[in-house]
Parts: structure tokens; sequence; C-alpha cells
């Protein structure tokens, strides 16, 4: 079984949750910086999700390192390019 790793749990984080479980190949782990939505996610997916993280962008390339998931990341266009170039250390990610 694969390990998945969804970036934000949003509207369509939770579509990519409910397609990803449906599918019944992949741990499905979750992240997200806004813990409300976290809690709901969890009362909605109880059974599907592995586990659930609470993580700042600068933090979650230490997560992503110490679990080996396959990554999906899930956020709105302009944000979306900042985040990556925060986790890949690029120029506007110190």
């Amino acid at each position: 079984m694969k390990k998945l790793l969804i970036v934000g749990v949003g509207g369509i984080g939770k579509k990519h949750i409910d397609e990803f479980s449906r599918t019944k190949k992949f741990k499905i782990s979750v992240c997200d910086i806004d813990k409300n939505k976290l809690k709901e996610v969890e009362k909605r997916f109880e059974n599907e999700i592995k586990d659930y993280y609470f993580y700042q962008a600068e933090n979650l390339l230490k997560l992503i390192e110490r679990k080996k998931n396959t990554i999906t990341t899930i956020k709105e266009a302009a944000e979306n390019l900042e985040f990556c170039l925060k986790i890949k250390g690029g120029k506007n990610g110190n």
C-alpha cells in the first residue's frame, strides 16, 4: 500500500481524500495549517485517514523527509507557488 500525504484539506483536498480512499491503495495522511479544517476532516473521514498533521510550510519538508510519502499539494494556485518555493528553498522561500 502506497503512502500519500495530502497538503491542504479545503474543498479540493476533501475531494482528493474521498477519491484516493475509494481506491483502497493508499495510506492517507493529511496536513493543514488550520486546526479547524483538520478536525472537520477527521470527523468526516475518520476511518480513511491514518495521520493528521498541523504544520507550517517551513516544517513540512522535515515531515516529508521523515515520512517518505508521496506528496499531493492542494492549495490555491498563487499560494501553491509560494508554498512550493518555501519547501524547496527557492528564491522566495528562505
